[in-house]
């Protein structure tokens, strides 16, 4: 799905991306204990004797600084920081939520301020709840824009045993690459591999299926592809995850993977058990910036003259999207000197007409032809619909869900009846795309006193 990349303004000030949060969880024992049955059952890491420390850790990031922990004692310390809290979910078990300075029974306690750690102090795990996972989530308002930002990482534990058939599954990326930075990795796809191991040996010749999910922005478990069957299979090289260039663009902060593999090897100590691993790909995309020139400066003199607007587009301090005929899309809006939003007269991106009536309230019209390349209609397009037998000019927003066709569905109903052919035009002007520049012209005739130009960036 398309998304804005940056903005600006013909004012010439940057407008980026908004601000992007990362993080990942610090624990002070592995994420496997074990547990023996020998001596009456016996845990190692024993969490009781020795509490397993999690440590949130929060960062913002900035172009060509260094990201700041907000939650850290000797970083932000918490300030900004709101609704901190952790969920845990053992096994199936139904989720259990500790606030900040809170505790639970069954599992420890928060510390009541940052870095908010969650103090385990409790062998929550058992042979039939071999799995925990720990989610540490919060609200960051951002101070410079007053924006609340709603941030959350997870770290999951499970148990093996030793003794009888333990059994242990390993999840790993098989290059090693957990980072991605600025919408790539070093290859041009992530693979997600698992391993079975039982009693310490490498078993690869297993027996039952397969699941690979990812946690959505609601913090739910959604199936990525179907199960994977298994029958004496080696997993590693038989349920391997790919994760291709689109969708490694498409993640922003982090994505957090799991395998749940469920057990049916004649090995099994109980056919049928579930056991699930979890891996975090982390975003730490630098937000984009755009730049631009004005050939003669940004004053027209009595209406007159041509203005041609050159765009620059650069991420952490490097130019990108510089290959001729594949740019990003460049969608600029005018508004007038009081602030209202207006149109391009000089020239039109796009002129066609509607097709049939347009009663009032109408939330969508047909056109005669939605048009080619950066100058078609694009989700989030203004229109202008000039004035026909009502004499009302109007202009219209296309609504987000739009893709293409020449139906156009809009963000709002409509304020006025419209009749059959009335003429239409594209309020916005737009390059990129397959166009061999990223230039835009306007003219004096745009421009009455004063005018302001936004400049969004799409990809």
């Amino acid at each position: 799905m398309a998304q804005i990349l940056a903005t600006g303004q013909i004012t010439f000030i940057d407008y980026n991306d908004a601000l992007s949060l990362t993080g990942f969880i610090n624990s002070t024992h592995p994420k496997t204990q074990v547990y023996s049955k020998d001596g009456g059952g016996t845990y190692s890491a024993n969490w009781v004797s020795s509490n397993n420390l999690l440590t949130p850790n929060l960062f913002k990031q900035a172009a060509g600084a260094a990201g700041i922990d907000l939650v850290s004692p000797t970083g932000g310390n918490g300030v900004g920081i709101t609704n901190a809290k952790w969920t845990l979910k053992l096994f199936t078990d139904s989720p259990v939520v500790i606030a900040a300075g809170g505790s639970h029974a069954s599992f420890g306690s928060v510390s009541s301020s940052a870095p908010y750690t969650l103090t385990l102090n409790k062998n929550c795990m058992s042979e039939a709840k071999p799995s925990l996972e720990c989610t540490f989530s919060c609200t960051y308002t951002d101070p410079s824009t007053a924006l609340s930002i709603d941030f959350r990482t997870s770290v999951s534990f499970s148990l093996m045993k030793s003794g009888g058939k333990a059994v242990f599954v390993q999840v790993y990326e098989d290059h090693g690459m957990y980072v991605i930075r600025n919408g790539a990795v070093a290859s041009s796809s992530l693979l997600l591999k698992f391993a079975v191991y039982r009693n310490g040996v490498k078993d690869t010749a297993v027996t039952g299926s397969a699941q690979w999910k990812y946690r959505d922005p609601g913090g739910s478990w959604v199936n990525d592809g179907s199960a994977v069957s298994l029958s004496g299979s080696n997993p590693e090289t038989a349920a391997t995850k790919t994760i291709g260039a689109t969708t490694v663009d498409a993640i922003t902060g982090s994505r957090t993977y799991r395998i749940e593999f469920t057990d049916n090897d004649s090995e099994a100590d109980v056919t049928g058990t579930v056991y699930a691993t979890d891996v975090t790909i982390l975003d730490l995309t630098d937000p984009y910036q755009l730049e631009y020139t004005v050939d003669g400066g940004t004053i027209f003199k009595n209406g007159e003259g041509t203005k041609t607007i050159h765009f620059r587009l650069f991420q952490n301090g490097v130019e990108v999207d510089l290959v001729s005929g594949a740019y990003k899309l460049y969608r600029l809006t005018l508004h007038d000197q009081n602030g209202n939003l207006t149109y391009f007269k000089s020239a039109f991106d796009l002129s066609t007409s509607i097709t049939g009536a347009v009663a009032t309230g109408a939330t969508s019209l047909v056109v005669a032809s939605a048009g080619t390349g950066a100058k078609a209609i694009k989700a989030g397009d203004r229109l202008v619909i000039q004035p026909g037998v009502s004499g009302k000019e109007e202009i219209v927003q296309v609504a987000a869900s739009y893709v293409s066709g020449t139906t156009i569905p809009l963000a709002a109903g409509m304020q006025y009846a419209h009749s059959a052919s009335v003429p239409i035009k594209s309020a916005n002007k737009k390059c990129g795309l397959t166009d061999t520049a990223k230039v835009v012209t306007i003219t004096g005739d745009d421009i009455f006193n004063l005018g302001s130009v936004d400049v969004e960036v799409i990809g």
